[in-house]
């Protein structure tokens, strides 16, 4: 039986989107620290429910997640490489381990924005806001992924992996986490839309424009 292709680029297309999301959470829940290479790789193979990735497969996608949050969120994904080397009571004496005792090398991505440092001091964020500005980007990542459309089941469920839970009225940073989404809808952000069907109305999220 061969293999479908429409299937393998859709498959393809989803673990693009589920590596972006990967890098903008952590990226989000620990700025500046850099991400291992092989926790996003673990992160795939949890997208495809533990099957194996194919070594071309592990290699592109990691490459166009890249290029997609340089082109579309302006965020450059560096890698860089990290060697690290075993501690021996020969090491901890001398300077210099032998080559048997080198250590493995590891590689990590490094988030960084690719907004010109004259711009971004031309326009200050207002640091009291910066909770709800974070959830408000990570709203529109998600639609954004999504095709500028999501139903908020799926909208409440990525946001519950960032700690953000629908009804939590006490949120240590957010407060009431509805009510900042019914300020983004004020504020035309994003749009509610209540969708009909045969097994009754149905509620999505859109990215705004007025």
């Amino acid at each position: 039986m061969k293999n479908d292709p429409d299937a393998a680029v859709q498959e393809e297309a989803n673990l693009v989107q589920a590596a972006l999301r990967f890098l903008l959470f952590r990226h989000a829940s620990r700025p500046g620290v850099p991400i291992p290479r092989s926790e996003l790789g673990a992160a795939l193979s949890a997208a495809r429910e533990g099957a194996h990735l194919h070594q071309s497969v592990s290699q592109i996608v990691p490459l166009k997640a890249r290029w997609l949050l340089a082109s579309r969120f302006g965020i450059l994904a560096r890698e860089v490489t990290r060697s690290t080397k075993p501690v021996t009571l020969q090491s901890q004496v001398e300077d210099d381990a032998p080559a048997s005792q080198a250590g493995t090398k590891q590689r990590y991505y490094v988030l960084e924005s690719l907004v010109p440092a004259r711009l971004a001091a031309a326009a200050p964020l207002d640091t009291g806001a910066g909770p709800r500005r974070a959830l408000l980007i990570a709203v529109l990542s998600i639609l954004h992924l999504a095709g500028g459309r999501v139903d908020q089941d799926e909208l409440w469920h990525h946001l519950a992996e960032l700690g953000v839970h629908k009804g939590d009225r006490h949120h240590p940073e957010l407060g009431s986490v509805d009510e900042c989404l019914e300020l983004f809808v004020a504020q035309w952000y994003i749009n509610v839309n209540k969708d009909r069907s045969g097994s009754g109305e149905g509620m999505t999220y859109s990215i705004g424009g007025g």
